[in-house]
């Protein structure tokens, strides 16, 4: 199963895949190409190689799923050029590098998951990423921060018309954040990002 490609259900058959029982059915790294409409509810995740990465996917909710990640990973969850994207009740955890990061990602949410333990920033959200929300998440234990709306993206990497800025429209919201070496919270290259009653502890250690 590390590999998906074009697998389309749609709003009203979704492709589901679900656990008998949370936490009981464990896959290995997982790449997936072009798939929409798709549910992943109760799955844990575990390998040596980056977890999950989905490309020019729509439609996807992950929910109640567990991402194991560790130092040798670069990115623990990726998604890129992809819309309607959620992920709820989730915990991903380990990376050298991001726990979590969105490229090119427009319209969804990040809500109620915990992210931590990453090298670099815990979550990231850039490349022309627009119109999220992230919200009530623990975000803890990462190198260069917690959660960034934006960065700096190539512009092969941006999906037109979002070329201007890195972030568009992003709310990051009722998060708690805490033993960052660096800041809590960061905008970088953003129009209309809104941070919203978070809450910040025991960070910039070492910078900001």
């Amino acid at each position: 199963p590390t590999y998906w490609q074009r697998k389309w259900g749609t709003a009203p058959a979704v492709v589901t895949l679900r656990a008998a029982r949370p936490g009981t059915a464990v896959l290995p790294a997982v790449n997936m190409f072009a798939l929409h409409w798709l549910v992943i509810d109760g799955v844990r995740f575990q390998d040596v190689f980056d977890l999950f990465h989905c490309e020019q996917c729509t439609h996807v909710l992950i929910k109640h799923s567990e991402f194991d990640g560790s130092q040798q990973l670069l990115d623990t969850v990726k998604f890129n050029q992809s819309s309607w994207i959620y992920l709820r009740h989730d915990t991903i955890i380990g990376a050298s590098q991001n726990p979590l990061q969105f490229v090119a990602v427009r319209h969804g949410a990040v809500t109620d998951d915990v992210l931590s333990h990453g090298g670099d920033w815990c979550a990231y959200f850039k490349g022309g990423s627009a119109d999220l929300l992230i919200a009530r998440n623990r975000v803890h234990d990462c190198g260069t921060g917690g959660v960034l709306a934006g960065q700096g993206t190539g512009l092969q990497f941006m999906v037109a018309p979002y070329f201007r800025y890195e972030a568009y429209r992003i709310v990051i919201a009722r998060n708690w954040v805490w033993r960052t070496q660096g800041a809590g919270i960061g905008v970088n290259g953003g129009e209309q990002v809104a941070l919203v009653d978070n809450r910040l502890w025991d960070t910039g250690s070492t910078s900001h």
